[in-house]
């Protein structure tokens, strides 16, 4: 029985395999855990006002350029306020 699941190009093979790899690469770190340009950032609520697509260019599926969006800040949080007691 394992021999016909296990023999050359088989589709179960293939598919342990493909699970093997994709199991192995979710694990390597990808270096942005800790990314430096959101360290000391503040998080806000902020609601989009307009939004400006006139530099994206469109080619199938992916998208590339510029977007440019107005926003309006809801409230602002300071590290002061948040380490009162």
């Amino acid at each position: 029985m394992s021999k016909r699941i296990f023999r050359k190009n088989s589709p179960f093979l293939l598919a342990l395999i493909g699970l093997i790899i994709t199991g192995v690469l979710c694990l390597i770190p990808t270096g942005y855990e800790d990314a430096r340009i959101y360290r000391d950032a503040e998080r806000v609520r902020a609601e989009v006002i307009s939004v400006d697509n006139s530099a994206v260019r469109s080619s199938g599926l992916i998208k590339s350029g510029e977007q440019n969006c107005v926003i309006l800040v809801k409230k602002e949080f300071s590290r002061a306020e948040k380490s009162k007691p």
